[in-house]
């Protein structure tokens, strides 16, 4: 087989060794787009009097080059448009959409390389592709919910990881870094205009302003007041730097100084963010075009080196998008800059997680904004500054009454020191979500406690020392182990004493007295033998008549 034919398969293809159902070498035009962590995606010109057109089906697989250096990529036809002028359209998602119909079960990873194997052994469906990193990040990862493994590749797995995707037919190869700096370097100005660059050009700042503030010591800041980026502007636009949470004392003007530097050199101030399209197709026809021909060595995530002569400073711009004519084998068009989607927009409008893009929020505004919506992956440096229109500028960030969709915040991305006092209130607590976990020692106070909610289910080892006032119904209580000395007032009736439950072990020697006994209580029976002496007998007491005396008894 040719490697750059472009050959139609069935929809059941895995392996692309033959011509499969043949050629469609009377294709119109071919173009393959290719993004960076993003769209890969092929498009089709073809005519209806082709030999293949009838052969042209949903789901069948057309196999193309998507650059001139990688082998031949597989995609799907998901829609054939109706014919226009005898010709149709048909559009191809990369064979790694399939993944988009691949759910996984909850699951847990350490690292990457951990993550990738979990994820596909939590696959529900067995899943024909493979998955592989050559990174080495360490971090914790856990999927809560199932989700469609292209899905979590965009969101969580980059969102943890970071790193650049390469899809090659049914491997997912991940690494730290997928592009090089192979030396190509590009001088910006009239030969290669970008309105969107000359845009950035213009915003880009040329020193700071920075300040330290307490209420107790005041406005601290240097003498000359601005610190001014290395370069050649024709104009001034100077950033307010507040650098009061980065010292706990007061600073002096070396720190602030040192600090001022350390953040222009972070954040690049001074050199103006990288936004350029290269369209080749209006190179080729220029004299220019000599001075741009080697971008057309870049590939998807290299690096290129962008001068600009103008201001004097040079920046390093990331190739994140390429758009390949897979008939005259040329890029039509290279986009430099930084990714503005990832693979779960691809899907559904999926979203980038902002946490990888705000590191700050300040509360400057160069004007008042009553509404500010932050816009999916627009936010490019660790802080954000201006706002022109109702729009947030990528730039440095600074929010007044703005507010950041739900779906713009990762897991977990927002900490204790980023919630204000009182920030959350009743209404933004889920029912349920306060555990157990979450309550500190001591935590919940009488005041807290409603009444009556406490039930019998509630109450555990309840001791007496607990009970301090009020009255227990005896008909409420089993009492057991009673003892006399806790009976301190009132009496204990006859009728609270069972029968036959006082014994003489029960009575006290004399406890038993004259007046205890009722009158004839005492019959024969109950006088043992020998035991009453004449001392006993009080005078006149015994009758002759109840005396029966046997002679052996005299003497």
């Amino acid at each position: 087989m040719v490697d750059d034919m472009i050959t139609l398969f069935p929809s059941s293809a895995t392996t692309f060794t033959t011509n499969g159902l043949g050629s469609l070498n009377e294709s119109i035009s071919c173009i393959v787009t290719e993004e960076k962590n993003g769209e890969f995606e092929l498009e089709l010109e073809y005519p209806i009097i082709g030999r293949r057109y009838s052969d042209l089906e949903l789901r069948r697989i057309i196999l193309a080059k998507p650059n001139l250096y990688d082998d031949p990529q597989p995609f799907r036809i998901y829609n054939i448009s109706k014919p226009m002028d005898g010709i149709i359209t048909v559009s191809a998602h990369h064979i790694s959409y399939d993944l988009t119909g691949y759910p996984v079960s909850p699951f847990t990873g350490s690292s990457i390389s951990i993550s990738l194997a979990n994820m596909k052994i939590a696959s529900t469906l067995t899943c024909p592709f493979t998955f592989v990193t050559n990174s080495e990040v360490v971090a914790d990862l856990q999927v809560i919910k199932p989700v469609s493994i292209r899905s979590l590749l965009g969101n969580e797995i980059i969102g943890t990881y970071g790193g650049d995707y390469e899809f090659d037919k049914y491997a997912v190869k991940h690494h730290a870094d997928r592009g090089f700096n192979r030396g190509v370097s590009i001088r910006y100005g009239k030969n290669l205009l970008d309105l969107k660059q000359e845009e950035n050009c213009a915003a880009v700042y040329t020193g700071v302003y920075p300040f330290w503030y307490s209420e107790a010591d005041g406005l601290i800041q240097l003498t000359n007041k601005i610190v001014n980026a290395i370069g050649t502007y024709d104009f001034d636009r100077i950033f307010p730097l507040d650098l009061s949470s980065s010292f706990s004392e007061v600073p002096t003007e070396t720190e602030l100084r040192a600090a001022a530097n350390e953040f222009m050199v972070t954040n690049n101030i001074g050199i103006p963010k990288v936004s350029i399209d290269v369209s080749f197709m209006q190179l080729t026809q220029s004299e220019e075009y000599k001075d741009f021909a080697i971008l057309e060595t870049v590939k998807l995530c290299d690096y290129v080196n962008v001068e600009f002569p103008i201001m004097g400073v040079s920046a390093v711009a990331k190739c994140i998008k390429t758009i390949y004519d897979v008939l005259t084998k040329r890029y039509e068009n290279i986009e430099l800059g930084e990714a503005k989607s990832n693979i779960a927009r691809t899907i559904a409008d999926g979203f980038q997680s902002a946490s990888q893009k705000i590191a700050e929020i300040n509360t400057y505004f160069s004007k008042e904004v009553d509404t500010i919506k932050i816009g999916l992956a627009d936010i490019d440096f660790a802080m954000v500054n201006k706002v022109d229109t109702e729009e947030l500028e990528a730039g440095y960030a600074h929010l007044v009454n703005g507010y950041i969709d739900l779906a713009q915040i990762g897991d977990a991305t927002i900490g204790h020191a980023k919630i204000a006092n009182a920030a959350i209130e009743t209404a933004n607590i889920k029912v349920g979500a306060i555990t157990t976990a979450l309550l500190g020692t001591a935590a919940v106070d009488t005041a807290q406690i409603k009444d009556g909610s406490i039930t019998d289910a509630k109450i555990v080892d309840l001791t007496a020392n607990k009970i301090t006032a009020g009255t227990i119904d005896a008909s409420e209580i089993d009492v057991i182990n009673l003892h006399a000395v806790n009976i301190t007032v009132g009496t204990i009736n006859g009728v609270q004493i069972t029968n036959g439950a006082i014994s003489s072990t029960k009575l006290g020697t004399g406890a038993v007295t004259t007046a205890k006994i009722a009158v004839g209580a005492i019959t024969v029976d109950k006088i043992a033998a020998g035991t009453i002496t004449g001392d006993k007998l009080a005078l006149g007491t015994i009758a002759a008549q109840n005396l029966n005396v046997t002679s052996h008894m005299l003497y």
